[in-house]
């Protein structure tokens, strides 16, 4: 057992941030039981960015349309669902749904490129949109009723092995680390911040057990209605549902960016002529990063009806890809953990905004809802004029690039050496 979780730590010493967040993440609902009913739509516009960012942050190809693997997703998942079919099937073809809308929205490219392309995607989003708008005649709105898997222990105590399991492997890895560590004065440094770390997760992952257990007597002994067994097991399931497909998300991305087709979509992306003449498909590799794009924004369409159990017409909106587009950008292009960041970022300030909407009416009455509405898209267009003058480049691609002198001079300092 020892050899396993050693061979696992060496692998994830340079992760052994990414381990902390994820940990910390996971044992989060017992700490306040808002984060498990605010932050799972967060994790949907992160994963959602992560798909962006494939298309334009490695493939290079820009696309206003994204919204339409996203929507077909939702509605798919929607239909689905309210049939009884199971959320693991309904994960999957939702995913290759996305794949195929994608293909067929990345054919075109091979003809048409820049920013002509960019706006054909535009106008074939809106054409789904209003198509399926004018075809129904009616309010289009699909409600999701009840979800075995939203009110299941056996997903809680999934999540609960998962959530132990990582948590042992994190404080393993700050063990790991402690003692590959030379420098006196950064080993103690170390050692404070990661035994508070350890408390934390520790603790929380102590108090997911516990709950657990508890709930699984009271479930036994027929303690626990049906509407007190929804209101306690939904949000912990849906949080640890769009949560893990948020990192599943992740480690797939980052397992194609970091093979040699990553490689092949950078090229692409910095001289589609030069990697054609090298001997590359440029035409091929574009449509592939539109088929591995479309498969997570497909995924990521079930998870908002995990998150939001109505499909309606808004999720094909263009407002959809304008999350898309600024949480990729804000987060850093061809970085994949910008996006991430980004795109939690932009869900927090839209849900933030959203909310003092009518607080502003009651104070401004000459404002009407309609123009208030506008409030939270045009904050975050400023938001993105400005990141895109001062930091063109994402804060993660900002820091990437800028922040290697500093990152130097931390570290020597922490060592006790001089610059």
């Amino acid at each position: 057992m020892k050899t396993i979780f050693r061979e696992l730590s060496t692998g994830a010493k340079s992760s052994v941030t990414g381990l902390l967040l994820l940990s910390t993440a996971l044992v989060l609902p017992f700490y306040a039981r808002t984060f498990s009913i605010k932050m799972p739509i967060l994790y949907v516009w992160a994963t959602f960015a992560m798909s962006y960012d494939i298309i334009l942050g490695f493939g290079g190809v820009p696309s206003f349309g994204h919204a339409a693997p996203f929507g077909i997703g939702v509605f798919v998942s929607a239909l689905l669902l309210s049939r009884g079919v199971p959320l693991l099937l309904v994960y999957l073809a939702a995913a290759l749904t996305g794949l195929a809308v994608n293909l067929s929205m990345g054919a075109p490219c091979y003809r048409v490129r820049g920013i002509y392309y960019a706006i054909l995607t535009l106008a074939i989003a809106e054409m789904i949109r209003v198509l399926i708008e004018n075809t129904a005649q009616t309010t289009v709105a699909v409600t999701v009723g009840a979800v075995p898997e939203f009110v299941s222990e056996h997903v809680l105590w999934i999540s609960g092995l998962m959530v132990n399991f990582m948590v042992i492997l994190t404080v393993y890895s700050f063990i790991e680390d402690l003692r590959s560590t030379r420098p006196r004065r950064f080993k103690a440094l170390k050692a404070v911040f990661y035994i508070l770390a350890s408390a934390v997760i520790v603790f929380g992952a102590y108090r997911l057990t516990v709950w657990t257990y508890s709930l699984h007597k009271s479930m036994a002994a027929g303690i626990l209605g049906y509407r007190e067994l929804v209101r306690t097991l939904s949000p912990l399931n849906r949080y640890y549902i769009s949560l893990f497909v948020m990192v599943i998300s992740y480690l797939f991305l980052r397992r194609i960016v970091k093979s040699p087709v990553g490689s092949i979509f950078l090229s692409i992306r910095e001289n589609p002529s030069r990697a054609e003449v090298i001997g590359y498909n440029v035409f091929r590799y574009q449509l592939l990063s539109f088929a591995i794009s479309g498969l997570i924004a497909g995924a990521c369409g079930a998870s908002y009806i995990v998150c939001i159990p109505t499909a309606t017409l808004e999720v094909l909106t263009a407002d959809k890809t304008f999350i898309a587009l600024l949480g990729a950008v804000i987060g850093g292009l061809g970085t994949l953990v910008g996006p991430l960041f980004g795109g939690i970022l932009v869900g927090f300030l839209r849900d933030y905004l959203g909310k003092i909407i009518q607080n502003l009416h009651s104070v401004v009455p000459s404002l009407t809802v309609q123009q208030l509405q506008l409030l939270p898209t045009a904050v975050l267009g400023i938001l993105y004029i400005l990141i895109v003058l001062f930091l063109p480049y994402g804060f993660l691609g900002t820091w990437y690039l800028r922040g290697v002198s500093i990152k130097r001079k931390v570290k020597s300092f922490l060592m006790g050496r001089k610059v």
